[in-house]
């Protein structure tokens, strides 16, 4: 009996916890599509523009530090974000982003 009520208290818990996530993702999912329809939008010529500052605007360099974190690279600077920006395939790279696999690790980072 107690095995049988600790079953159904975890699948209550996991129907809990599958609901949060289904609602998590329903907010998330019009952001993402907004932000591909947007990178649609851009083209060599913007990217070159942002990489002439050398000292852009915070939120610029705030997105662009972002993608430097889920791209996984080390410094986390406006010079390693230039450098990233110069890459041939950068637009297509951001196009073709795994977001399924971005880690939590990621995640807090760009929280901060």
């Amino acid at each position: 009996m107690k095995s049988l009520l600790h079953c159904n208290i975890k699948a209550q818990l996991l129907c809990w916890l599958q609901t949060e996530a289904e609602e998590v993702l329903a907010e998330a999912l019009p952001a993402l599509e907004a932000a591909r329809v947007a990178l649609d939008d851009l083209d060599r010529n913007d990217v070159t523009e942002i990489r002439s500052f050398a000292k852009p605007p915070k939120p610029v360099q705030t997105v662009c530090e972002c993608i430097v974190v889920l791209k996984g690279l080390k410094d986390v600077n406006w010079k390693s974000a230039k450098a990233m920006m110069s890459e041939a395939s950068f637009l297509r790279s951001l196009k073709e982003l795994d977001v399924d696999n971005i880690s939590q690790k990621q995640v807090r980072r760009i929280e901060m």
